[in-house]
C-alpha cells in the first residue's frame, strides 16, 4: 500500500478509476475492486463520490480536463502521421477512455462527453489529416470521420502502436483516390 496524505485519496480513486475505465469500460468499475487496487477504504469512496454513478460522472469530468491538455498538445503538431499518432501513443489512456465513451454510448452522459470532447479535438486534427491526404478541408472531413470510425472498431491494447496507426492511414491513402476517381466518373 502506498502511504499518502488524505487529500490525495480522492485523486488516487479518480486516477485508478480512469485507468480501469479506459481498459475495461464502466463494467470494470467496482468499488470493492477499486478499494483493493488502491489500498483505500471503501468508506472513503462513498465519502468522496456517493455512488458509482456519481463516480463515473467524475471520471468523465476528469476526461474533459485531460482532453483539454491533449488538445493543447495537438495545437503544436505539424503532421498527422507521425505527429498525431505519436501523441496518441503517449496518451493511450486518454484515447482508450474516449473509445470506451463511444462504445458505451447507450449511457447518455458517456456519449455527451464523447461528443463534447470530439468538438475540441476534431477542429485541430482534421486540418492535419487534410494535409496528410492532400485534400481540401471540406472534402477531407467525411474521410477523416470514416478513418476515425474504422479506428474505433479495430483498435485494442494489443494493436495500439505506430505500425497499426500508420498501416490504417496507408490503407486510407490508397482508398481515397480510388473513391474520388469512382465518384468523378473516371472508371478504369
Amino acid at each position: 500500500m502506498i502511504l499518502m496524505k488524505k487529500s490525495n485519496h480522492r485523486k488516487v480513486w479518480i486516477t485508478t478509476g480512469y485507468n480501469l475505465f479506459a481498459e475495461e469500460g464502466h463494467e470494470g468499475i467496482q468499488i470493492e475492486r477499486l478499494s483493493r487496487i488502491t489500498g483505500l477504504n471503501k468508506s472513503g469512496f462513498y465519502h468522496y463520490f456517493g455512488d458509482v454513478h456519481e463516480f463515473l460522472k467524475t471520471l468523465v469530468q476528469e476526461h474533459d480536463l485531460l482532453v483539454d491538455e491533449f488538445a493543447d498538445q495537438i495545437s503544436g503538431l505539424d503532421s498527422y502521421d507521425p505527429g498525431f499518432f505519436n501523441l496518441m501513443l503517449r496518451h493511450k489512456y486518454v484515447c482508450f477512455f474516449h473509445i470506451q465513451l463511444v462504445r458505451n454510448r447507450h449511457v447518455k452522459f458517456f456519449i455527451e462527453g464523447h461528443d463534447r470532447n470530439n468538438m475540441k479535438i476534431d477542429p485541430l486534427v482534421i486540418p492535419l489529416f487534410s494535409k496528410e491526404i492532400g485534400l481540401p478541408l471540406e472534402v477531407a472531413i467525411p474521410y477523416y470521420e470514416a478513418l476515425r470510425d474504422t479506428f474505433l472498431t479495430r483498435v485494442d491494447y494489443r494493436t495500439m502502436n505506430y505500425e497499426f496507426l500508420h498501416g490504417l492511414m496507408e490503407q486510407f491513402k490508397t482508398m481515397v483516390p480510388m473513391i474520388l476517381n469512382n465518384e468523378s466518373g473516371n472508371h478504369k
